[in-house]
């Protein structure tokens, strides 16, 4: 059954989450993306008026007081992350992608579309990806050149972590020239294997 919600489900979720010691400016946007994310709904069309199921509402709760309870990342108690507009699974065996690597996609296509007409780059432009975790450097810096002769590989140590990556390449499409290798750093590749450009993100926690 459907019920009418006004304001007051985002004054309950953020206080569930200030309650549980997160940062009233911090509770307030994760508040905002539980409830759109879980509810399809738009902040707008909720303060309006629309309906948010009962299972939704239950749903929403839920992970509201398993973030205040556990302080795990609402990354990973909702599955997913944001990375450059791009939705990427992610869950506890990888690291949530950060804003600030867009960065480094952003260096590493202006580097490749710099050097097309030079001698640096001669037909295909091989990229490799160290510790690749969500596979979201690769994957996103195909997305940015669609049209430029490309193949990617990023490794990982972690089996696990490849398995995250694979579902991202798969859900965002890039089978065709992104593929993902189990390797510490350099240790599983070929000789035959030659890099163009070379980016990495490596874990900077345990």
């Amino acid at each position: 059954m459907n019920r009418e919600f006004s304001g007051d489900i985002f004054k309950t979720v953020q206080e569930i989450l200030v309650q549980g010691g997160i940062e009233a400016g911090e509770a307030r946007a994760e508040a905002n993306l539980i409830i759109t994310e879980i509810s399809g709904l738009r902040i707008e069309e909720i303060l309006a008026g629309k309906t948010i199921s009962d299972n939704a509402e239950s749903k929403i709760l839920d992970i509201a007081r398993r973030r205040a309870e556990t302080g795990a990342p609402i990354q990973h108690l909702l599955g997913f992350a944001y990375f450059m507009d791009d939705k990427f699974y992610v869950n506890k065996d990888v690291l949530i992608p950060r804003p600030e690597t867009e960065l480094l996609v952003r260096a590493a296509v202006d580097i490749i579309r710099q050097n097309l007409t030079t001698e640096a780059f001669s037909g295909t432009v091989n990229v490799l990806d160290i510790g690749t975790g969500t596979g979201c450097i690769p994957i996103e810096i195909s997305k940015a050149l669609p049209d430029v002769p490309m193949e990617l590989m990023g490794v990982d140590i972690s089996t696990d972590a490849l398995r995250v990556a694979i579902k991202n390449m798969e859900a965002l499409g890039e089978q065709r020239r992104v593929i993902f290798r189990k390797s510490d750093i350099f240790k599983g590749l070929r000789p035959i294997d030659k890099f163009d450009i070379i980016v990495s993100n490596p874990p900077y926690i345990p």
